[in-house]
C-alpha cells in the first residue's frame, strides 16, 4: 500500500559540454568523471543511511502499534500501522514508501511483521543513470509484544537554557508524539524539570513531608546551617580566665573557596522592583506568646497591631558576668537580659534558635508567602533512592525554605536571596532584645514574625523569597498525551541557585516507583519497562553568591543548602570543588541504584563539551550506545528521535 508519493519534476542530467577551444578541458572533463561519481556515490548512501534509519524508527512504532491490536482484527492492525508511519515519516526524504503488515504464527506464537520500502531519489549519481535508490526495513512482534512502559522525562530548566527552551519544547514534544504513536495504551510518561531543586507539587502527599518542625541539629547536618544561630550576651564570658568578644559586624574571614565550573552565573541578574505580597489582617494580631514549639495560648491578649517578643529575665553572675571591658576578664556586677520565649541558652553565654523549626511555620509567620512545592534533598542515603518515608526521619522530605540573607552590604551587589528585614519589627534601630550583641542577619529566625513583609518574586526566570529559584512542578506519571504535551509546553527557565542533575534523577526515579510518595509506577519486574531520559546542558555546579567578600553562605541556595553555611556538599574549608565533586557523586549513585532496578536510562548532553560531565553521564546511561550530544537545535532532535527509536525497538519481541 502506498503511504504517500509526489512527484518530482525537474531536467534529465545533463551531458558535459564540449570545448570548441581546445583539448585540455574535454580531457579534464573526462578526469572529473570518477571524482563526480565518487562523490555522488558518498553522498547519496550517506542520505540513504538516514532515511533508513528513520525508517527503521517509524517501522518498529508501526510493529508496536500494530501488536497493540493482535485480539482485533487485522484491518484494525493495518490501520493502527500506518497510522504511526505516517506519524513517523512526516520529514521523510522518501518519496513513497509501501507497506505490508502480515499476521504470522510461530512456535512461540501468533505474531505479525511490517515490512516497508521507500524510494530515495538521488542526487550526483543521477549523471550516470541512477536517479533513485532503495530502502527497505522489516520488524516483527509476538503477540504480548510493546510491554507497557514507564518513561520518565527529566528536563535541565536552569538559566543556561535561556535561549534554548523553544528548541528542547520541540525535540521532548517530537519524542512524546513518536512514543505515542506506537502503543498510546502501554505507555505513561512523567515530566521532571529541575534547577538546584525539584518541585513536587504544592499537592504533594503531606504524610511524606516533616511538618511537626526538624531538630537544629537535623538542620544543621541536614538542611542548613543558617537556622543553628547563636548570639554572645554582652558583657559575658564563656570560658573565664580567656578571651572573649561579640560578634563582629565585618565579613567573615575564609579560605577561598575557587569559583564555580558552571554556566548557571546568574547572579548578577536581581528581581526588578519588588511585587507588592498580598495583604494580611488576622494574621498580625493573632501573633502568639512563642515564637516555635510553644503553645499560642497567649495569642489575641494585645491588640497591637506590632506584636512585642514576649521574654523571661534571666540573671548571669560573676565569674562570667564582666566589667564589659574587652578582653572581660574582669568580674562584673549580675547582668538581667531578656531570652525571649522558644529560645534557650548555651555555655552560659549563648542564645540558641528553637530546638525545633518548621518550614511550614515559617512561611506561615510571613504574610504573603506561601509553600510552592520544592523540596530539599534528603538525609544521606535517601537523597538518592527511591525509599518510601517511612518511621526514620531521615526518610521524608524537608518542605524547600530558602531563608531571607543579610541586608548588609548596603548597594551593590547585595546576597542574591534578601527579600527581608534583618530586625524584628517591634525593634527598630536595635535588632536584639536587651542584653544581647546585635543578631547575625542570617540566623536570626525572629524577622519571620507574621509583621515583618518580605519583598518576594516568583514569576520566571528571576525570582525572591523563600521560593527561590524553585522551577515549575513537575508532573506525575501519566497516559495521557496532551498532559504531557501541555507540561512540556509550560516549561521556563529559572535563573539561580545552580544545577544539581541527582536531584532531577532522583525525582524522575521517584514518578516512576512503586513506592510512596507517588506510588503509581508498576512493581519492578520484566512485565513493564521503566525508562528515564535525561537531558541537560551543563555540568553539576553552584552558582556563586559572596558580595564585597561576604563569604559566611558563598553559594545561592539549593536543595541541599547553602555551600557556606553547611556541611552538606562540603568538608571545612568549604570549596565549590568540593561541592561540585559531591554532586556528581551523588549523580552517579542516583543511576546506579535505578539501574540496579532494572530502569534504563537515556543521557543527552546539549551544547557541552566539558569531558567531565561527558563521561559521567557517559557512566550513568545504561550503556554507551544510550548517551547521546547534541549540539544545536536540529541535532537535539534528532538525540531525542535516536531515544525514542532505541525505547520502541527495545519493547520488540525480536
Amino acid at each position: 500500500m502506498v503511504l504517500r508519493s509526489k512527484t518530482r519534476r525537474g531536467e534529465a542530467g545533463r551531458g558535459l559540454r564540449g570545448d570548441d577551444h581546445g583539448s585540455v578541458l574535454v580531457l579534464f572533463a573526462f578526469a572529473i568523471i570518477p571524482v563526480v561519481l565518487l562523490a555522488g556515490a558518498a553522498i547519496d548512501y550517506a542520505r540513504a543511511a538516514r532515511a533508513k534509519a528513520q525508517l527503521r524508527i517509524a517501522v518498529d512504532a508501526a510493529t508496536l502499534a500494530a501488536a497493540a491490536k493482535m485480539n482485533g482484527s487485522y484491518e484494525e492492525r493495518q490501520q493502527a500501522a500506518l497510522g504511526a508511519l505516517q506519524a513517523n515519516l512526516g520529514d521523510s526524504p522518501l518519496e513513497s514508501v509501501a507497506a505490508t503488515v502480515a499476521d504470522f504464527t510461530s512456535p512461540d506464537g501468533k505474531g505479525l511483521s511490517v515490512e516497508a520500502q521507500g524510494v530515495l531519489p538521488t542526487s550526483l549519481t543521477r549523471v550516470v543513470g541512477i536517479s533513485t535508490m532503495e530502502v527497505a526495513v522489516r520488524s516483527e512482534a509476538l503477540s504480548g509484544a510493546g510491554a507497557p512502559a514507564e518513561i520518565a522525562l527529566v528536563l535541565d530548566n536552569t538559566g543556561s537554557m535561556e535561549n534554548d527552551m523553544p528548541a528542547l519544547k520541540a525535540a521532548a514534544s517530537n519524542f512524546v508524539n513518536m512514543i505515542f504513536a506506537s502503543a498510546s495504551a502501554t505507555v505513561k510518561m512523567s515530566v521532571v524539570p529541575y534547577v538546584a531543586a525539584v518541585n513536587v507539587g504544592a499537592d504533594f502527599p503531606l504524610s511524606a513531608l516533616e511538618q511537626t518542625g526538624m531538630s537544629s541539629h537535623h538542620a544543621q547536618f541536614y538542611r542548613g546551617r543558617w537556622v543553628t544561630g547563636v548570639q554572645l550576651w554582652d558583657g559575658c564570658n564563656p570560658t573565664p580566665g580567656a578571651s572573649s568578644g561579640t560578634t563582629s559586624s565585618s565579613p567573615p574571614v575564609s579560605t577561598d573557596p575557587g569559583t564555580p565550573v558552571g554556566k548557571d552565573k546568574m547572579s548578577l541578574r536581581r528581581p526588578g522592583p519588588d511585587l507588592d505580597p498580598s495583604p494580611f489582617a488576622e494574621r498580625a494580631r493573632r501573633f502568639a506568646r512563642s515564637l516555635f514549639g510553644v503553645s499560642r495560648a497567649a495569642a489575641d491578649v494585645t491588640p497591637n497591631t506590632i506584636d512585642p517578643i514576649i521574654a523571661t529575665p534571666y540573671t548571669i553572675v560573676a565569674p562570667y558576668a564582666t566589667d564589659g571591658v574587652s578582653p572581660y576578664n574582669n568580674p562584673g556586677p549580675p547582668i538581667t537580659v531578656q531570652v525571649p520565649d522558644g529560645y534557650s541558652v548555651a555555655q552560659t553565654c549563648y542564645l540558641t534558635n528553637p530546638v525545633y523549626i518548621s518550614h511550614f511555620d515559617m512561611f506561615n509567620r510571613m504574610p504573603g508567602a506561601r509553600w510552592k512545592g520544592c523540596v530539599e534533598a534528603r538525609a544521606l542515603p535517601y537523597d538518592v533512592t527511591d525509599d518510601p518515608p517511612g518511621a526514620l526521619t531521615d526518610t521524608h522530605f524537608v518542605p524547600y525554605f530558602a531563608p531571607d540573607e543579610r541586608d548588609m552590604p548596603v548597594g551593590s551587589p547585595q546576597f542574591a536571596n534578601n527579600y527581608l528585614a534583618d530586625t524584628h519589627s517591634s525593634w527598630v534601630g536595635v535588632a536584639k532584645p536587651l542584653g544581647w550583641s546585635p543578631f547575625d542577619g542570617l540566623s536570626n529566625i525572629m524577622k519571620y514574625d507574621s509583621v515583618n513583609v518580605p519583598s518576594i518574586v516568583e514569576t520566571p526566570p528571576t525570582t525572591k523569597g523563600p521560593n527561590f529559584a524553585c522551577p515549575d512542578p513537575l508532573l506525575r506519571l501519566t497516559s495521557v498525551k496532551g498532559d504531557i504535551l501541555a507540561k512540556i509546553n509550560s516549561l521556563n527557565y529559572w535563573n539561580g541557585g545552580g544545577t544539581v542533575t541527582s536531584e532531577g534523577l532522583a525525582w524522575g526515579c521517584r514518578t516512576i516507583s512503586p513506592n510512596a510518595p507517588f506510588a503509581q509506577g508498576a512493581a519492578y519486574s520484566n512485565s513493564t519497562k521503566k525508562y528515564i531520559v535525561l537531558m541537560t546542558d551543563g555540568l553539576n555546579s553552584l552558582v556563586d553568591n559572596r558580595p564585597s567578600g561576604w563569604t559566611d553562605v558563598l553559594s545561592e541556595y539549593t536543595a541541599y543548602g547553602f555551600l557556606g553555611q553547611a556541611a552538606r556538599m562540603s568538608d571545612y574549608p568549604y570549596t565549590f570543588s568540593k561541592a561540585e565533586a559531591f554532586l556528581n557523586s551523588r549523580m552517579m549513585l542516583v543511576c546506579a541504584n535505578a539501574k540496579a532496578k532494572g530502569v534504563e536510562i537515556f543521557t543527552i548532553l546539549f551544547r557541552e563539551s566539558d569531558p567531565t560531565i561527558a563521561a559521567l553521564l557517559s557512566s550513568c546511561a545504561t550503556s554507551p550506545s544510550h548517551a547521546l550530544k547534541a549540539n544545536d537545535a536540529p541535532a537535539l532532535n534528532i538525540a531525542f528521535n535516536n531515544v525514542a527509536g532505541k525505547v520502541n525497538s527495545l519493547r520488540l519481541s525480536r
